[in-house]
């Protein structure tokens, strides 16, 4: 279902900078589905078409839904569906539409309808 992400980390550079946990979620069942490591030159697209990095195989997902990326000091999502994403932080919802906001440590990007969709939780940011 994922296509896999190569670590692109030297054996320099030991620390990862952001991990990103995804899991599905299914009528109140969550289930993890993989750890992403991301480094500051990566960019991770999510969505519908398996031209992404992660394939998120459900109809109300878009093809390029949104993506994940580092500028200057600080790591983003940007939300580039048609429908919208979900921040969570500190238990509010904001909902996300054609946006980008600046990603902290616990949040979680969520990308549902009704009792389906995918989690995204931010495990460990690093600057």
């Amino acid at each position: 279902m994922f296509k896999r992400l190569f670590d692109l980390f030297s054996k320099k550079n030991t620390k990862p900078i952001l991990v990103l946990e995804v899991i599905q979620y299914y009528l109140d069942n969550e289930r993890p589905l993989e750890v992403v490591t991301l480094s500051p030159e990566m960019v991770v697209s999510i969505g519908r078409s398996r031209k992404n990095n992660l394939f998120l195989n459900l109809p109300f997902i878009s093809k390029e839904h949104g993506v994940f990326f580092k500028e200057g000091n600080y790591w983003y999502y940007e939300d580039k569906s048609r429908l919208g994403s979900f921040l969570e932080r500190r238990s509010k919802l904001f909902p996300v539409h054609k946006k980008r906001f600046n990603l902290k440590q616990g949040d979680i990007v969520k990308i549902v309808e009704q009792e389906q969709g995918y989690f995204i939780v931010v495990k460990e940011l690093k600057k």
